[in-house]
């Protein structure tokens, strides 16, 4: 049996916040813009490392969604009139995902794809506003 929630395994997935200023009424585009495309490129690493690790035999959605998620961070950043301020350092994601030995990695696959949609299902809501603003 699981002892903790999906929620609470630390994996440090990036969440989108009222930090991220991509709503009103806190609204900046260039901070909105460099947080989206930051959270994407490390979504994109941890869909890799699935990829890569979990999947390496079996064809799975990491297999298609690790490369788009990487091209829209890329286009997003794109737009940013600094895009030079978007500083991404790849998780060492072997390290992380051993801190997790007590999860099972079904549950730590299911945790890194149900963040990365929550994730995708802001970002496509806060382009919404950046291209309507």
């Amino acid at each position: 049996s699981c002892e903790m929630g999906w929620e609470e395994i630390p994996l440090g997935l990036p969440e989108m916040s009222l930090q991220a200023k991509c709503f009103p009424p806190d609204f900046e585009k260039e901070t909105c813009l460099g947080v989206l495309s930051r959270g994407l490129f490390v979504y994109s690493t941890f869909l890799k490392y699935l990829k890569e690790t979990l999947f390496a035999s079996e064809p799975h959605e990491s297999n298609y969604y690790w490369k788009a998620i990487e091209i829209l961070a890329g286009n997003l950043k794109s737009l940013m009139k600094n895009p030079e301020t978007v500083e991404f350092v790849a998780p060492d994601l072997e390290a992380l995902l051993a801190e997790q030995s007590s999860s099972t990695p079904t549950l730590i696959r299911h945790v890194i794809f149900k963040r990365c949609m929550l994730f995708l299902d802001a970002t496509v809501r806060a382009y919404i506003y950046i291209k309507s603003s």
